[in-house]
This record gives C-alpha cells, sequence and structure tokens, in this order.
C-alpha cells in the first residue's frame, strides 16, 4: 500500500511538472486523504501552480476558468497568501458586472451573477441585501407594469439603496412618476372613448395607456376586442363619408364608470355571406401584425434579413424601438442554418461580447444588447422550426404595444404547450385543444393550419369561408377556431 502512494505521489509531480494539474490534483487525493506528508508539501506546490493559472487567466480574460482555479487552489491550501487577493479582484468584478445587469434592468442575469456567487462561496452576508434589493426593485417595476402605480410608489420608498445605486434609484423615481401622470392622463380618455363607442378612439388612448403600464389586462383586451369589431363592421361604419352631420356608433361596446369593471363582451359578429372568400393578394408581406385574442399583440417579421433599429427616422427599420439607436442598429439574418447578427456599429453586444460585423449562430437563450442600454432576449422554443422570439427585456418599447417580435422561419406554433412560440391560455369551455395552431408560409401565399378534422372561419370584410385543416389568409383576416382566435393587419399603423 505504501508504495502505491509512493507511486501516486511520483505520478502528481511529473503531472505537475507538466502543465498537467488537473491530473496531478487526482493523483493526490488518496495520499491527501491518508495524511502522507510528502502529500500535503506537494499539495501546496500545487496550489501555488493553480495560483499562477489564475492570475494568467484573469489577463486573458477568462474569468469562468480563474474562478474554477482559485476554488481549486483554495481546497489545496487555504493558506496562501495570494488567494485573498485574487478572491477579491474575481469578486469585485461579478459585483460590477451585477450593477451594470441591474441598471439594465436585467434582473434575471442579476440574480444569476448572486447565484454564482454563492456557489462560489462568497460571504452570504454580502450577497442577501443584493437579493433582497433586486426582489424588491422586481417588485416595484412589475407593479408599474401593471399599472398600480400608487403600489409601486410605497414600494420605491421601502428600496434599500446602497451608495452606488443612487443614481438609478433617481432615475427611478423620475420614470415612475412620468409613467403615472402618462396613465392617468390617458385612462379617463379611454374611459370616455369605450362609453362613446368609437373604436378607434379606444385603440389610440389603449395604446397610450399601455405605453406608460404595458401590462395592464384591461386596456390589452380592449384595445385587441376594437381592432376584432372594427374588423367585422360594414365598411360604411368603418369609414363614413366626409361630411357627415352625426357621429357613428359601434355597437357592443362596454359602457363602465371604471376599467376595472368593464364587461369585456366580443362583439356580434355580423351574419355571413354565402359566398366565398376572394384569394388573397399574391406574395408574402415583410411583416405584419398579429393579434391573439386574450394573449397578446406580435410583430411578424417574414424577411431574410431583418433590420432594428430607433424609431421616428423618415425610413425606420423593420423592428423599430422607442430607444436611443440610430436607424440600423444591426440586421438579423437567417438562412437555412439559423440566426445570426450583422452589425457597422461597434456596440453591439451578444452575452457581454461585442459583435465584430458578424456574430456566431444564435441560440435559444441568447441575450442581445444595442447601445448602452436596449436588451433583448433570443428564443428558439421550437426545436424543429427556426422560428425564434425576440423579447424586449430593458423597458424599452415598440411605437405599439406589441408584446413580442417573431422571425418567422417557415411556420409559427401557437399552442398550450414549452414549445409553442406563442403559448395560449386555457380555453373557456376548460377542454384542451387536440394540437398546435400553425401560421404557415407556402408556394401560394400564408395559410392557418389546424389539426386534421377540426374546421375553422377565416372572415375577411362581410365576407367568411369555412376551412378545414387548411387554409389561405392575408393582412386583414380574422382567423376563428374553436381554442382561439386571431387578426392579421398590416404594417401601416408602424409607418405612421
Amino acid at each position: 500500500m505504501a508504495e502505491s502512494m509512493w507511486l501516486k505521489m511520483r505520478q502528481a509531480r511529473e503531472a505537475m511538472a507538466q502543465g498537467r494539474l488537473e491530473e496531478a490534483e487526482e493523483r493526490l487525493r488518496e495520499p491527501l486523504q491518508k495524511g502522507y506528508w510528502r502529500a500535503f508539501r506537494l499539495a501546496r506546490k500545487l496550489a501555488q501552480a493553480y495560483v499562477v493559472r489564475v492570475q494568467r487567466s484573469l489577463c486573458s480574460g477568462q474569468y469562468a476558468s480563474a474562478w474554477q482555479d482559485l476554488l481549486r487552489a483554495e481546497e489545496l491550501h487555504p493558506g496562501n497568501p495570494s488567494l485573498a487577493e485574487l478572491r477579491a479582484k474575481l469578486t469585485e468584478r461579478e459585483m460590477r458586472r451585477f450593477r451594470a445587469m441591474l441598471g439594465r434592468r436585467d434582473l434575471e442575469e442579476a440574480v444569476r451573477v448572486l447565484d454564482r456567487l454563492s456557489q462560489r462561496k462568497v460571504s452570504f452576508d454580502l450577497l442577501e441585501p443584493l437579493y433582497e434589493l433586486v426582489r424588491d426593485y422586481s417588485q416595484v417595476l412589475q407593479s408599474a407594469q401593471r399599472g398600480q402605480f400608487e403600489e409601486a410608489w410605497q414600494q420605491y420608498k421601502r428600496l434599500a439603496v446602497p451608495e452606488w445605486f443612487t443614481a438609478e434609484y433617481q432615475a427611478l423615481r423620475e420614470e415612475l412618476q412620468q409613467r403615472r401622470a402618462q396613465f392617468e392622463s390617458a385612462l379617463p380618455r379611454l374611459l370616455q372613448a369605450v362609453r362613446n363607442g368609437d373604436h378607434e378612439a379606444v385603440i389610440l388612448a389603449a395604446e397610450q395607456v399601455l405605453a406608460a403600464a404595458p401590462d395592464y389586462r384591461h386596456a390589452q383586451e380592449l384595445h385587441v376586442q376594437s381592432w376584432q369589431a372594427l374588423r367585422q363592421l360594414p365598411v360604411a361604419l368603418a369609414s363614413p363619408p366626409s361630411g357627415a352631420g352625426s357621429p357613428r356608433t359601434l355597437t357592443h361596446v362596454p359602457s363602465a364608470r371604471s376599467v376595472s369593471a368593464l364587461p369585456l363582451s366580443r362583439p356580434t359578429p355580423l351574419p355571413t355571406p354565402a359566398r366565398t372568400l376572394p384569394h388573397p393578394p399574391a406574395g408574402i408581406p415583410s411583416r405584419l401584425l398579429l393579434w391573439v385574442h386574450h394573449v397578446g399583440a406580435y410583430l411578424v417579421c417574414l424577411n431574410n434579413g431583418v433590420s432594428i433599429g430607433g424609431h421616428g427616422y423618415d425610413h425606420p427599420p423593420a423592428i423599430p424601438i422607442c430607444a436611443d439607436l440610430p436607424r440600423c442598429q444591426a440586421e438579423f439574418c437567417f438562412d437555412s442554418e439559423g440566426f445570426w447578427l450583422e452589425t457597422s456599429h461597434n456596440n453591439v453586444f451578444l452575452n457581454g461580447r461585442r459583435v465584430q460585423q458578424t456574430s456566431d449562430l444564435l441560440r435559444d437563450g441568447d441575450r442581445i444588447t444595442l447601445g448602452d442600454a436596449c436588451e433583448l432576449h433570443f428564443l428558439q422554443p421550437h426545436p424543429l422550426f427556426q422560428t425564434a422570439v425576440l423579447r424586449i427585456t430593458s423597458g424599452h418599447r415598440l411605437p405599439l404595444a406589441i408584446d413580442a417580435v417573431i422571425l418567422m422561419g417557415q411556420q409559427v406554433v401557437l399552442g398550450r404547450h414549452a414549445h409553442a412560440h406563442i403559448p395560449l391560455p386555457r380555453p373557456a369551455n376548460g377542454q384542451s385543444p387536440p394540437g398546435d395552431l400553425c401560421l404557415c408560409r407556402s408556394t401560394e401565399g400564408l395559410g392557418v393550419r389546424v389539426p386534421d378534422g377540426e374546421q375553422f372561419t377565416i372572415r375577411w370584410g362581410q365576407q367568411s369561408q369555412t376551412c378545414s385543416g387548411w387554409g389561405l389568409v392575408h393582412p386583414g383576416s380574422i382567423v376563428e377556431w374553436t381554442f382561439c382566435s386571431l387578426t392579421l393587419e398590416t404594417d401601416q399603423l408602424l409607418r405612421t
């Protein structure tokens, strides 16, 4: 047995001399457990070798490797005098990243940074107040998103603010005041539009409310229902002749004293004419708006190259974001292999790393930063389709109340499972759909597909058609299925 231990220590010494530190550590494990004093001396030398490698990793920016080597060195020789200084440097770098993520309001990434520090044995006394700050900060933002500004204000005043967070704390105060003023200004206009039965005014006022509180549920539902109601009304009502003396009256619009009490009933469909649906216009548009009833609104981009940049330019990009960005900050490119980013700017980052002209292929969960603070989450929930979903996570928004941007490959899946591009809620009747509803490309144009044996109705103006399994659609179509309904619109609202 003793000869075996001496052999292991000799092999460890040789591995260490050749730079194979992990192998040397493995060889030393059993002699250390047996208490051989020469093994402890080798362990101290091995810890110093790890320290040298940590310093080298720090200089080359390989911080994950530096952390791994630091933890190994601490386990082998906790008394090494260089370890405390290296740990302080690595911890400070992680803290800078945490403060940056908190400033960008990427709270999920901020929590992940704290979790990594906890796993790397950073003192919980240091991490506990930071966890509490993230939790309380998240509650403030969520309350404001829902339009609960009084609750958000009370939560804001209870925040325990460290010195380095003072500037963001003051900026949040100003933002809450501005958004609350905008919300309280737009909400009466929304109520008045509902009482007047003016769907166009409801849409405009709802978008103003949602600009201040994007998750305000009643404004979302009124917005979707008014769009559907406009598409179901006769042309004479939707576009009254100029000079008409009396204001138009739209039926089936709720009237209530407060928006929280509004009975959000769906407008009654018009009688179905006994005519076939005219063939949709040829070709597939470059982008369109997709409104899914009781779910949300989506911007669907169908080109292989989709530009993204700031809003307000004469020739805006395909994805215009209300942020301090140039007209074309970057472009999402797509082919059979997947998506990638192209940019001529030096302030586009993918997972924290600057993109130099062209990025690697994007993967599900990637985080993209445009400019100083605009952040997006790149998702590809369905493994069989290359369609991607972009969600803005930094508090910025598009000109309309859009929940997400969809970069459409071959099809968009709407369903009640984790792989759906657009998750559907449980139907009111309690029954689960027999499969997915898919928006698909075809040689004839865009189409909708449902499971075999299922029927759905396509409405276009005053005309309708019942389809079994498959049907062609175009901007202006309303699709009604037992388990969900959706409306396709042109991108004209984004151009105004």
